[in-house]
């Protein structure tokens, strides 16, 4: 395991000043991923940004992890529809 690629827990929590179990809550919706090794709870660093702006969210508009996890959802799908129009709009086109 690439140790210099995850971050505990713990130290995240201190560091972007939020409760670990807030961070488990959301681990527990499917929104975030946590690894465990050895009975300690790290963060992939490549994860960080969507760690960043869920609690971003959470601390500018007050949202619980429920309703982050339906933001999330929401947004996923905004993206997917995106792509779906762009795609269409290309094929479109390609007739015009």
């Amino acid at each position: 395991m690439e140790n210099t690629e995850l971050i505990p827990l713990d130290t995240f929590s201190i560091h972007y000043h939020v409760e670990a179990s807030f961070i488990n809550a959301l681990y527990e919706l499917q929104v975030v991923e946590i690894i465990t090794h050895e009975n300690v709870a790290y963060i992939a660093v490549s994860h960080l940004p969507h760690l960043e702006k869920l609690i971003r969210l959470h601390n500018d508009f007050k949202l619980d992890s429920e309703a982050l996890a339906v933001a999330v959802h929401l947004l996923d799908k905004i993206g997917s529809l995106q792509t779906e129009l762009n795609t269409l709009r290309s094929r479109l086109n390609l007739y015009e």
